[in-house]
């Protein structure tokens, strides 16, 4: 009997397919077959979905970025450390073949030069760790929900010293911090009153305090104090964030805290990236004080992965910023911000008080 070549090719995968399941209980050999395609169909879904993801993220943030609000927390979840991640899973994940990884290493790479570009800061620390003439020192910490207040925050105040502390999250969700405990944590400051998620600490009495509602869900503390020999308005504000809520309004009513005053400072956990759009009013008249005078990364969340730089403090143009820098900690998902300033109007390079004691 004479077979055609089709045939003598089905054959043959037959033959093949039976010598490879030969040994096994013929129950199990269709469940394995449809276990692999399923595990097939899966990860192709799989790269396509990412291959989108990266290509809505990308457009995004060379476009639009945040500035449409009903699709603003899309660009928020596609950061740029996340859109590496993305680019690097196609080009050495399962079923990356070559044609697929070139692709795929040819968008880490502008990720990569993207990303650094807008978020390394190459600023060197100042010439002398000495507290300067008039001289402020601004320190900002989402403390992450902590039960009391924990070695990690009580010893990086004694060391940095400031003269502002401001934070968020002091307390678990729905409940007011200890203020007695927290006052005997840091006794040479004056504790203020846990408005909403927002805490704070000053060296001297503010002249003014002021506590409000940012868009109805976010939340603010302004103080008017006494720092380099002028009245300075402090504002930290707690923008409250959520996937289906626009945070444009919460943004602008946090900025228009400190409107018309140059000397102003503002901080806080704006859970909103630095690239964001809502950022470029802030700095026509502020100073991103980590982009101004910090070094590395300017990303503060999460747990001391490069993920989202949420954490911010801004200083009005009347302010010189010497150095910010960031510290992690394993007691908060965040990273605190330590920032120096001097007035612009009075700097004082190599002078300082109480050498060596940072006071």
């Amino acid at each position: 009997m004479n077979l055609c070549t089709p045939c003598l090719v089905r054959i043959g995968i037959a033959t093949q397919s039976a010598a490879a399941y030969r040994g096994r209980p013929p129950s199990l050999v269709c469940p394995m077959r449809f276990a692999r395609l399923l595990t097939s169909h899966l990860v192709r879904a799989s790269r396509t979905a990412m291959w989108l993801l990266l290509v809505i993220g990308l457009t995004m943030h060379f476009t639009v970025r945040d500035g449409i609000d009903a699709i603003a927390f899309v660009f928020y979840i596609l950061s740029m450390p996340v859109l590496l991640c993305l680019a690097l899973l196609l080009g050495f994940g399962p079923q990356s073949g070559a044609c697929s990884r070139r692709p795929a290493m040819i968008v880490a790479l502008l990720v990569v030069v993207t990303w650094s570009t807008r978020s390394w800061r190459w600023h060197g620390v100042p010439p002398t760790a000495q507290r300067q003439l008039n001289e402020v020192r601004v320190m900002f910490w989402n403390l992450s929900r902590p039960t009391k207040p924990f070695d990690d925050f009580v010893n990086l105040v004694k060391e940095f010293q400031p003269d502002v502390i401001g934070c968020t999250e002091p307390a678990d969700k729905g409940q007011r911090p200890d203020m007695a405990m927290w006052q005997q944590a840091l006794p040479q400051y004056r504790a203020g009153p846990g408005y909403q998620e927002i805490l704070w600490f000053t060296r001297t009495t503010p002249r003014h305090e002021k506590m409000g509602m940012l868009d109805s869900i976010g939340s603010f503390a302004h103080m008017e104090m006494d720092l380099a020999g002028q009245v300075v308005p402090v504002v930290i504000a707690d923008v409250w964030a959520s996937p289906w809520i626009p945070r444009t309004r919460q943004l602008h009513e946090a900025v228009a805290q400190v409107a018309g005053r140059s000397n102003a400072l503002l901080l806080g956990d704006f859970n909103t990236p630095g690239e964001s759009v809502h950022f470029d009013g802030y700095r026509r008249d502020l100073t991103d004080a980590f982009e101004a005078g910090g070094r590395g990364l300017r990303e503060t969340w999460f747990y001391g992965l490069p993920v989202l730089s949420i954490d911010h403090v801004w200083a009005g143009r009347d302010w010189q910023v010497l150095n910010a820098r960031k510290v992690w900690s394993l007691d908060s998902d965040h990273a605190a911000l330590l920032v120096r300033l001097v007035p612009r109007t009075a700097l004082t390079t190599g002078q300082s008080i109480h050498p060596g004691r940072g006071e």
